[in-house]
């Protein structure tokens, strides 16, 4: 079971990171589209990382590494999706619009979820 849920979890991280690379524009419309619903947007960004993180923490508990690390990725997820969907009146407005309408930063990002999503599929190898 584990080691489907890192294949997941790598995937799941390569393809939004690539999506991040090759429609930056579109994600910064995306999160400033959110930023303008105020708490509705905020709910929206939480569901965004609710159920990756609820398929780490509900079947990847492991506390040895290299399966920590992802273990420790669900439960950062849930504190993020769970800040977002607890606190919308105070995430929903707390978004800068300059933080969310620079694209070269989704693309930078974008790198960053590719290259944990190289690192936690090369565990599945």
């Amino acid at each position: 079971m584990e080691l489907g849920v890192e294949r997941i979890t790598a995937l799941w991280f390569l393809v939004i990171g690539a999506s991040h690379v090759a429609a930056p524009a579109a994600w910064a419309k995306l999160f400033i589209g959110w930023r303008e619903l105020g708490e509705q947007g905020s709910l929206m960004n939480g569901l965004l990382h609710a159920p990756l993180a609820v398929l780490i923490i509900g079947f990847h508990q492991m506390y040895a590494w290299p399966g920590l690390a992802v273990t420790a990725l669900g439960w950062l997820l849930l504190l993020k999706s769970s800040a977002y969907l607890l606190a919308p009146h105070l995430l929903g407005k707390a978004q800068k619009a300059s933080d969310q309408g620079e694209p070269r930063r989704y693309r930078a990002a974008g790198v960053l979820l590719m290259l944990l999503g190289a690192g936690v599929g090369s565990m599945t190898l």
